[in-house]
């Protein structure tokens, strides 16, 4: 998950497609300042926008269209640290990584 883009929503159902490209890295924090960003980014420049979502990810990982940015950041994180391990688990185990305990997850590696 090298990156995710974060779409406006409101844009997205008026038919444009307004958003921004996140890089991941394998610090958590990192992510959540990144993702924070982007959107702040995005509101000061449309003040209506309200509701952001994750509408594309890299590398073949889909959490869906999320806006869980905590959990978001945290599952970057650990994609970025364990690679293609970690996306194996979560195609072996699915709803229990994508949607579960991330801390539990990373006591497997």
């Amino acid at each position: 998950m090298s990156s995710i883009y974060i779409a406006d929503l409101a844009q997205y159902n008026a038919g444009r497609l307004i958003g921004r490209h996140v890089e991941m890295t394998d610090n958590a924090d990192d992510n959540l300042e990144a993702i924070e960003a982007a959107i702040e980014d995005m509101k000061a420049k449309r003040p209506s926008s309200e509701e952001f979502i994750v509408h594309d990810y890299d590398d073949g990982i889909n959490l869906g269209e999320t806006s869980d940015w905590k959990k978001l950041a945290t599952f970057g994180a650990l994609f970025e640290e364990h690679g293609e391990a970690f996306k194996a688990c979560c195609e072996v185990f699915g709803e229990h990584y994508i949607s579960g305990d991330f801390d539990e997850a990373a006591e497997f590696f």
